[in-house]
């Protein structure tokens, strides 16, 4: 395996003070991304990732998602070329996403093909 550097424009999918899961471009691919360490890790130790592999069909889905999550919630997590951040919907927008989010099984994609890691 091989170490990533950090990973330019992460969309997280889950997050608690930082990301905990989500998706990156990795190798020219779309690719999920875990922290394998949240429960042990402390303030002063960095958070450990893995990159996981994802079939065509996943990434589509994972695609989907996010799209439906910047329409309706914010492109806040994207940055642009100069560095600027997105920003955040109207509040009473975001029901749009999170009404039928809320109804998805959670994607496990813990025995697909670990192809790297990185600190964050």
């Amino acid at each position: 395996m091989r170490n990533v550097v950090y990973p330019k424009d992460p969309h997280p999918n889950d997050f608690w003070d930082g990301p905990l899961s989500g998706v990156l471009a990795y190798q020219g691919r779309l690719r999920w991304f875990e922290c394998c360490n949240f429960e042990l890790a402390v303030d002063a130790e960095p958070r450990r990732y893995l990159i996981h592999d994802l079939t065509d069909a996943e990434v589509a889905d994972e695609e989907k998602w996010h799209a439906l999550f910047v329409e309706h919630v914010g492109d806040h997590w994207t940055l642009s070329e100069d560095g600027r951040r997105g920003s955040l919907k109207p509040e009473a927008e975001s029901a749009k996403f999170y009404a039928p989010y809320s109804k998805r099984t959670p994607p496990d994609y813990a025995t697909n093909p670990i192809l790297g890691w990185f600190f964050w």
